[in-house]
């Protein structure tokens, strides 16, 4: 398949359970019949399972240092950003 933006073939990558095809030149991405609606339900499962495992955890805990500032958590990895790496 070309790429309707450049004409480009098309790569084929299966990521998360999920065929992507891409144009490695461009970098647009094509999704076949019910990929997208895939893509978006598995977001709204992390967003809901961030969502539960933040409840509580507003409250300011002990850190090493002995003050009660609450600690900088690492932003996790989301699966859209995992799912659209070409890097």
């Amino acid at each position: 398949m070309l790429c309707p933006i450049d004409g480009r073939e098309l790569q084929l990558t299966h990521r998360e359970g999920i065929e992507l095809d891409y144009c490695p030149e461009c970098r647009g991405i094509w999704f076949d019949r019910g990929e997208l609606d895939k893509i978006v339900e598995r977001s709204k499962e992390q967003l809901r399972s961030r969502e539960s495992s933040d409840r509580g955890g507003d409250r300011p805990t002990a850190r090493h240092d002995g003050s009660n500032a609450p600690s900088k958590k690492k932003k996790a990895s989301s699966f859209l950003s995992d799912l659209l790496e070409f890097g």
